[in-house]
């Protein structure tokens, strides 16, 4: 296969995955950094270019990855499928619902699929929940709490990008569990300066309640932290990372009657498993689960929350 890669920074994480799963697989990088872009060359030994239109001119690519700033994913996204090229979306896939659309209408007309990195249905300690629910081990899952904390480190994050830029993760796998899910309530807190934000909801459906936390106000040296409460007939599980200058430090753990146990996997292996999914479903022409469609009602809720905050 051939890929051509837009950005530098998580392209460049994806590129040497890629070259992991399958050292034949060729890589041509776009950007604007013509040093970056050497080093990148060097380091993976691929072709790289600074002329966007000659790399989506090459019809010998078989998808281009975007790895850029979510604002400009509509852009790039829509020339590539205008050149014939099937696209991987890095996430927040797009940044409002009219660029989502017109992204699905432009790959329906190309007869082109478009993938999105959903990373969370393929982190072993989600997945985990969603097999759980599969299963019915515990009975069935009858809530569940979500949380996304972070302190300033990824720009401004206030009550109008938050759900969007932070909250997206936890809503992908939100709308995976549950289908048909409805905002019951919102509520939202916001630094005066607008730079950060509390936002709490709570979706349900008639089976499931699901509580999602998007914490942008973190205090500067507090970690960036990630986890759920799982609470099922007859277990619950915690489950919680953080992530700070000291290094990344996860606990889960299953609560039952019997026992408490505590769960761990190997540290991000879903990352090359996501996309060997990838690799994989561009080669074949079945549908995909990481579709830009399975993506929309995560995408809807994050434009829902913003609405319900700007009220």
């Amino acid at each position: 296969m051939h890929i051509g890669i837009l950005g530098t920074g998580f392209g460049k994480y994806h590129g040497s995955l890629y070259q992991k799963i399958d050292p034949s697989i060729q890589l041509t990088y776009w950007g604007r950094n013509s040093e970056t872009l050497m080093q990148i060359g060097s380091e993976l030994h691929c072709d790289y270019t600074t002329d966007i239109s000659a790399l989506l001119d090459n019809q010998n690519l078989d998808f281009i990855d975007i790895c850029l700033p979510s604002q400009l994913h509509a852009e790039y996204a829509l020339l590539a499928l205008r050149k014939n090229h099937a696209v991987f979306l890095e996430t927040p896939a797009v940044t409002t619902i009219e660029d989502g659309l017109a992204i699905m209408e432009a790959a329906e007309k190309a007869d082109k699929k478009v993938l999105v990195n959903m990373f969370l249905l393929y982190d072993p300690y989600y997945r985990m929940i969603h097999d759980l629910c599969q299963s019915k081990k515990y009975g069935e899952l009858k809530h569940i709490t979500l949380y996304r904390r972070t302190p300033p480190i990824w720009g401004a994050l206030g009550s109008d990008k938050i759900a969007m830029s932070l909250m997206i993760h936890d809503l992908d796998f939100a709308t995976w569990l549950g289908k048909d899910l409805k905002l019951i309530s919102c509520s939202v807190t916001d630094n005066p300066d607008h730079t950060g934000a509390v936002i709490d909801c709570l979706l349900s459906n008639e089976m499931l309640q699901i509580h999602v936390e998007g914490n942008s106000m973190r205090s500067p040296g507090t970690p960036f932290s990630v986890g759920y409460e799982a609470t099922f007939e007859h277990a619950t599980i915690c489950y919680q990372e953080n992530d700070s200058e000291a290094g990344e430090l996860a606990e889960c753990t299953v609560y039952t009657k019997e026992q408490e146990t505590k769960i761990s996997f190997p540290p991000e292996a879903h990352c090359r498993r996501l996309l060997e999914d990838v690799l994989h479903d561009f080669r074949n022409k079945e549908s995909s689960a990481l579709s830009i469609e399975n993506a929309l009602p995560a995408l809807k809720t994050a434009f829902a929350l913003g609405k319900s905050v700007q009220l």
